[in-house]
């Protein structure tokens, strides 16, 4: 890894400016990528980036009680990094991505029903 964290961050940003991507997503994808770079240099050191590194990182805040979503943006970000921004084959296509969690919504109480419809200007 010969180059910095800030510099590998700042190449992603710029590729991801280029593909005009919002500010939301390329904030998510840069602290994903931070991430995974503090990350692999911790337990990998200096060795070269690689898929094994990036599968055991997403194992790592799978395990971390991470949700779903959170993990598949993850898989995302760093699948696009290594694929278009330093150009290395991702062949991780057999780890499932993950569903998405169906949870049901909060329903509200009877007198929760009441409150709102008194405190309701009119009852249209």
């Amino acid at each position: 890894m010969s180059q910095t964290i800030e510099t590998q961050l700042q190449n992603y940003d710029d590729h991801m400016i280029m593909k005009n991507f919002s500010v939301a997503t390329r904030k998510m994808y840069l602290r994903t990528l931070k991430r995974y770079l503090r990350f692999h240099k911790s337990k990998y050191g200096q060795r070269e980036l690689s898929q094994e590194s990036a599968k055991q990182f997403i194992l790592y805040r799978k395990k971390s009680g991470r949700s779903w979503p959170t993990i598949n943006c993850d898989y995302s970000a760093l699948r696009k990094y290594f694929r278009e921004v330093i150009q290395a084959e991702w062949t991780l296509k057999k780890m499932p991505r993950p569903r998405k969690e169906n949870t049901l919504p909060r329903i509200i109480s009877k007198q929760d029903v009441v409150k709102l419809i008194n405190l309701a200007g009119t009852y249209k």
